[in-house]
C-alpha cells in the first residue's frame, strides 16, 4: 500500500469513526494534502456530509473540489477568498467559420473593453465599455442586491444563480474593498481567470441542446471571474474581526460574515454581468447577432440549503469550494430549466476542451458537481516546467490563439491540469450530470 492510499484509507476511518458522511466521487487517488485538509473539516462541529468531486486538488484549510455540509456552523476557509467565482455562459448564433475570419481583431478589441490581470491604470484607462466609471452610490447597491442593481440598465438575472441576487450590507464593507470594486468593475482578473470563445465540437445530447438553442460549430462565449480585489479584501477584513476558523450562523460575527460574504458574490455576480454586456458591444461591430445567457454559476460559496442527509431532510450550510452548484432540485429553476436540469458551465484547462453540462435528479453530491479539470502541478512547481514558447507552440499547433502574459502561461499550462474528459465522465457515470455538448477553444484571454 502507498502512502497516498494509507492516508486515504486512514482519512476514511476518521469519518466513519465521527459518523461524518464522506462521499468520493472520483475514480483516482486523492492526492497527500487534500487527504490532510479533508481531515481538517473534521475539526468542525456538526458536519454532516463531506463530497469529494473528480477535480480535488489542495487548496487551503479546506482542499478545491470539494463540498462540505455543516449544520449550525459557517467556515470562511470552506468558501476562500475568491467568493462567488463562477463561470456564466453565452450562446451568439455565430458559426466559427464567420468568427475565425476576425478572430485576432475581434480579440483584441474584447482586451479593450474588459481589462484583464491586475489592476492597472492605462488598463482600466483604455477600457470604454458599458459602466467603465460607476459611482459609490451604485457600488453600494451592487454590493446590497447584486444583479438587482442593474436592472435600470436593463440586465435580466433570470439565469444566473440565485437571481444574481443576495442579502449583503453595504454599509459594513470597508472603503479599501469599495476602492476595489470601483477599480475593478468589468475586469477578469489573473491566474486562471479567462474568457474563451469556444466552438461547440459535439452536440452530445440533441434534445437538451435544441432546447438551449445551440448547434454544433456554433461560437461559445465562457467567462470565468469572481469577486476580483473585492471579494480578497473582505476576507482579509472578517480575519481582522475574527480569527476563529467557523461561527455559528446565529452569532454576531456568523451573521457579519455571511452578509459580508453575500456582498462579494452580489460584486461577483455583476462583474460577471457587466463582461457580458461588453462582450455583446465588440460582437455587435462585428455580427448582426443577439448575444444571449444560458447560465451563470457559481463555485467558491456557502448557502443554507434543504438537503438530505442519510435519508433525512435538513436544513445545512453547504460550503462550496470549487464545486459548482448542479440543483437536484428543479423546481426553483427558470423555464425550461425546471424541465431539463441547471446548466452547468464546466471549463477544462488553457487549450483543452470545456463542457456544457446539466445536472440530475440526484442529491448524493450535496447538489453539487466538479468546476473545472482541477490541478496536478502546483503554481509555484509549474513556472519551472516549461517554457512560454514551448506553451505558445502546443497551442498554435492546435489553432488556439491566446492572449496573455507570460508568468500566466506558465502557470496555466494545459499539462498542468486532469484530463477535463475524465472528470466530466466520472460525474456522469455517478449520475450526478447529463452532457450536453463539448467545447474546443478558438481563442483564449487571460490576465
Amino acid at each position: 500500500m502507498t502512502i497516498i492510499e494509507e492516508k486515504n484509507h486512514k482519512i476514511k476511518n476518521i469519518y466513519k469513526s465521527k459518523s461524518i458522511d464522506l462521499e468520493i466521487l472520483t475514480d483516482e487517488k486523492i492526492d497527500e494534502i487534500s487527504v490532510e485538509q479533508l481531515e481538517n473539516i473534521t475539526t468542525i462541529p456538526k458536519v454532516k456530509k463531506v463530497v469529494v468531486l473528480p477535480d480535488i486538488h489542495g487548496g487551503y484549510f479546506f482542499p478545491i473540489g470539494c463540498v462540505a455540509g455543516i449544520e449550525d456552523y459557517i467556515v470562511p476557509e470552506g468558501v476562500g477568498y475568491d467568493i462567488n467565482c463562477g463561470v456564466r455562459v453565452l450562446r451568439t448564433g455565430v458559426l466559427a467559420d464567420k468568427f475565425l475570419e476576425v478572430r485576432n481583431e475581434l480579440g483584441e478589441a474584447i482586451r479593450k473593453k474588459i481589462p484583464s490581470g491586475m489592476y492597472d491604470k492605462k488598463n482600466k484607462k483604455n477600457s470604454d465599455g458599458f459602466l467603465n466609471n460607476i459611482d459609490l452610490q451604485t457600488l453600494n447597491k451592487i454590493l446590497d442586491v447584486g444583479c438587482d442593481a442593474l436592472k435600470e440598465f436593463g440586465i435580466d438575472s433570470s439565469y444566473v444563480e440565485n437571481n444574481g441576487s443576495l442579502l449583503g450590507n453595504s454599509r459594513i464593507i470597508s472603503q479599501k474593498a469599495k476602492s476595489k470594486g470601483l477599480k475593478e468593475l468589468g475586469s477578469l482578473g489573473s491566474g486562471n481567470h479567462y474568457l474563451e470563445i469556444q466552438k461547440i465540437e459535439n452536440i452530445l445530447d440533441k434534445k437538451i441542446a435544441d432546447t438551449l438553442n445551440i448547434k454544433e460549430n456554433e461560437i461559445i462565449v465562457m467567462i470565468h471571474t469572481g469577486s476580483r480585489g473585492v471579494g480578497h479584501q473582505i476576507l482579509t477584513d472578517f480575519k481582522n474581526i475574527s480569527s476563529d476558523v467557523y461561527f455559528d450562523i446565529n452569532s454576531e460575527n456568523g451573521k457579519k460574515y455571511i452578509q459580508m460574504m453575500n456582498s462579494a458574490a452580489n460584486f461577483a455576480f455583476a462583474n460577471r454581468a457587466v463582461i457580458t454586456e461588453r462582450v455583446k458591444e465588440v460582437f455587435k461591430k462585428f455580427f448582426d447577432v443577439e448575444i444571449a445567457l444560458i447560465y451563470d454559476a457559481s463555485h467558491n460559496i456557502a448557502s443554507l440549503e434543504k438537503t438530505y442527509i442519510n435519508g433525512e431532510q435538513k436544513n445545512i450550510v453547504i460550503h462550496r469550494k470549487g464545486a459548482a452548484t448542479a440543483q437536484s432540485s428543479l423546481d426553483n429553476l427558470p423555464s425550461p430549466y425546471n424541465l431539463l436540469g441547471q446548466p452547468i458551465p464546466i471549463g477544462g484547462s488553457m487549450g483543452t476542451a470545456s463542457y456544457i453540462l446539466v445536472s440530475n435528479k440526484t442529491d448524493i453530491s450535496l447538489s453539487s458537481c466538479a468546476h473545472g479539470a482541477g490541478r496536478i502541478i502546483a503554481r509555484k512547481d509549474a513556472k519551472n516546467k516549461y517554457t512560454p514558447e514551448e506553451i505558445k507552440n502546443y497551442l498554435e499547433s492546435k489553432n488556439i490563439v491566446v492572449l496573455a502574459n507570460d508568468k500566466e502561461l506558465l502557470e496555466e499550462a494545459p499539462q498542468n491540469y486532469k484530463d477535463i474528459d475524465k472528470v466530466v465522465e466520472q460525474l456522469e457515470n455517478k449520475n450526478i450530470i447529463k452532457r450536453v455538448c463539448r467545447l474546443l477553444p478558438l481563442l483564449v484571454i487571460k490576465g
